[in-house]
């Protein structure tokens, strides 16, 4: 297995500052078979000077180059289509690895595993701790096998791109791309590959290190709640959704409908929820035309963002957690 190549895809933007440490912990990977994709996406600062000076010291590495789109996703989509290896690694950056990584996710490549889920620590340079949303995993290595799944158990390997080893012919077989420009890229991503994984593998290494940067300037636009971040986030989700639909994963399709409700309505706060509301109904006129809208769970919800009242939105978060350890029935709108 240890043969096997590896494409690592960075896409990259105004990450002078970071790359030295992110591309040396590439090359200094125990498993040295990887090919290098560095995305410029349009920086302005030094950044592809230096990618430059790396692609010339080492054949391993390509560069390519792109106007700024705003988002990775592009950028991504680039380097999946220049890959040449049979396993997709997509790394930020600003991040880095540690040196072990590719050869601990390739050896647990067994038993027909499609995908492999390391773990992730997050640092600020000075101290280290672990992602909150790594609470739901236990982090002793099992295999989940997906014919066997409730649709609420892929909450178990959450919807990040990093720190994840890929076989690439599922993302060419299936036309799995990233949303352009929308946040929640992620999460559209990780989706529709794992529904169409046989079994998802998740180990207890790191395989991962994210830097929480300070410089704030240089964030995404994605990254900050304006009504065009949550505007993206809810097209990502009807993307989801209908991606879903056209699967019949009906189930997955009615939950996931239900997650872009509430992952960008917990986003807000009192103050602004009244300057995102023609989003929510814009969001609710899609549900209706896919779901049966009499559903009480649901009736709970849009009343609750109809009148901005966010205890009740809660009520309903409640209720939905409640739900998803039993049964949903999927119905159809009859026409």
């Amino acid at each position: 297995m240890n043969k096997e190549k590896v494409s690592i895809i960075v896409p990259v933007y105004n990450v002078e500052k970071y790359l030295v440490k992110m591309i040396d912990s590439v090359l200094g990977q125990t498993h040295q078979n990887f090919e290098l994709l560095l995305i410029d996406d349009g920086s302005t600062d030094n950044s592809l000077n230096i990618l430059r000076e790396y692609e010339k010291k080492d054949s391993r590495i390509r560069v390519f180059t792109q106007a700024n789109d705003g988002a990775p996703g592009k950028a991504r989509n680039w380097g999946i289509d220049e890959a040449k290896g049979e396993y997709l690694y997509f790394l930020d950056a600003d991040d880095f690895l540690p040196k072990n990584a590719m050869t601990i996710l390739l050896e647990s490549f067994t038993n027909n595993v499609d995908l492999v889920i390391g773990r992730t620590i997050w640092t600020d340079g000075e101290k280290e701790w672990y992602p909150l949303s790594e609470k739901k995993l236990s982090y002793k290595s099992k295999i989940y096998n997906l014919n066997k799944m409730r649709y609420y158990d892929l909450e178990k390997v959450s919807y990040v791109a990093q720190s994840r080893l890929y076989r690439k012919k599922i993302i060419k077989r299936n036309d799995i791309k990233f949303p352009h420009k929308y946040s929640s890229q992620d999460t559209f991503f990780s989706i529709i590959y794992n529904i169409n994984c046989q079994k998802i593998k998740i180990i207890p290494d790191v395989v991962y290190y994210r830097l929480e940067r300070q410089d704030v300037d240089n964030r995404s636009q994605v990254q900050i709640i304006t009504p065009k971040s949550i505007r993206g986030r809810v097209a990502v989700f009807k993307q989801i959704v209908n991606k879903l639909m056209v699967l019949h994963q009906f189930s997955l399709a009615y939950y996931f409908a239900n997650v872009g409700i509430i992952s960008n309505y917990n986003r807000l706060d009192e103050k602004n929820i009244i300057n995102f509301k023609d989003i929510f109904i814009d969001y609710k006129n899609f549900y209706d035309n896919i779901f049966n809208k009499s559903f009480y769970a649901t009736k709970l919800m849009f009343k609750a963002v109809e009148k901005n009242r966010k205890n009740s939105f809660l009520k309903y978060i409640n209720l939905m957690e409640k739900m998803s350890k039993g049964r949903i029935k999927w119905r159809k709108k009859r026409k």
